[in-house]
């Protein structure tokens, strides 16, 4: 259990983006256990340790929301370079290419 809310709350670090902030809970329960924040980050750097820290891989959307917001592009570009990036994937020859390059 403990193992299973250490994946999850990790998840959600690195799915949010905001490291810090994203999980304020100071206990978690799952039926009658209760395990403290320690616990969990404790667990959390475990995963990560037995991961070798190879938890994100990045894809043509991580980088093309990199661009859009530097871009300043709005809403038709963001639409536009989305359906691209979606066409690009299903097309076997493009995935020989890495992820920032499509």
């Amino acid at each position: 259990q403990l193992l299973g809310i250490a994946c999850l709350t990790l998840a959600i670090r690195l799915e949010e983006n905001r490291p810090y902030n994203s999980v304020r809970e100071k206990g978690f329960s799952v039926g009658s256990d209760i395990y403290c924040r320690t616990e969990v980050l404790a667990m959390e750097w475990v995963v990560q340790e037995v991961l070798k820290f190879q938890c994100l891989s990045p894809t043509i959307y991580n980088f093309l929301e990199f661009y859009l917001k530097a871009a300043k592009a709005n809403e038709r570009m963001r639409e536009k370079a989305n359906n691209l990036a979606t066409l690009a994937l299903l097309d076997h020859r493009k995935l020989q290419f890495w992820p920032s390059t499509v």
